[in-house]
Formats: structure tokens, sequence, C-alpha cells
């Protein structure tokens, strides 16, 4: 759980510009080793950048 304190820092960062992406792997994937927890979320920040590199697999929206 984040405490206040964090809370307010983030809201400060993001209202300074910045965003925010917390280290929160899916497990709809379901990862059987801690590197595709790794990848999941370097995938999302790479995403966010604009780069392609297919590092984790994509949420196909069934089971």
């Amino acid at each position: 759980p984040l405490s206040l304190v964090h809370l307010r820092n983030l809201t400060a960062v993001a209202e300074a510009g910045a965003t925010v992406i917390p280290a929160a792997p899916g497990f709809y994937h379901r990862p059987t080793r801690v590197e595709q927890l790794v990848d999941f979320v370097v995938q999302r920040v790479l995403d966010h950048m604009g780069v392609e590199a297919p590092l984790a697999p994509r949420w196909e929206g069934r089971g």
C-alpha cells in the first residue's frame, strides 16, 4: 500500500508534468519466472516511450 506521503509525492510529480508508471506487473498471462514479470513492466515503459520491443505477451482480451 502507498502511504499518504507517497501519494502526495506522486501527485506533485504528476502536477509537474511527469508520468508515473507503477511497477505493477499483470498476472493475466500467468508468468512462471521473475524475468517474465520484469519484461512485462519494461514493456509498459517502452510502450509509453513509443519504443517497439516485443518483450511480453500482449493481452488479447480473452480468457
